[in-house]
């Protein structure tokens, strides 16, 4: 294994742990609260965008996945970097997170919220259910 899959592996793994609330349990201690995930259609995104309303589109997915396509306006953050920058986002504002099918989008979904995020939402089916044109 190469020293950067090492890492890669270590830091999805402690992901894992951080966003799912997996840790060795101690005598004495409470689990974390459940997060509840909120799902989000592309078209209500779509209506959102269109009504003017401010919203801030995180994409979670990594530099060459945003360059083949992305959502007008969005930030890019990818999930990997998302417990070191997740401060450049506005937690006053509706953010809604969406990666390429949703998997990644959920998780960074669930970390957001447990990192103190009220208002955040999950792309339901990622960049490949929008089906309105991207920014290339």
């Amino acid at each position: 294994m190469c020293l950067k899959s090492k890492y890669r592996s270590i830091i999805i793994l402690s992901l894992t742990g951080f966003l799912f609330g997996c840790s060795i349990k101690t005598k004495g201690q409470t689990p974390p609260a459940p997060v509840i995930l909120y799902n989000i259609s592309p078209v209500v995104v779509k209506q959102k965008l269109d009504a003017g309303e401010k919203i801030i589109l995180l994409d979670v997915r990594q530099p060459e996945e945003y360059a083949h396509g992305h959502l007008q306006g969005a930030i890019l953050i990818p999930i990997g970097e998302l417990p070191d920058r997740y401060r450049e986002l506005n937690a006053d504002q509706e953010i809604i997170v969406y990666c390429h099918s949703g998997g990644r989008s959920s998780a960074a979904t669930k970390m957001l919220l447990r990192l103190g995020f009220e208002n955040v939402k999950n792309m339901k089916g990622g960049i490949i259910a929008w089906p309105y044109p991207v920014v290339k």
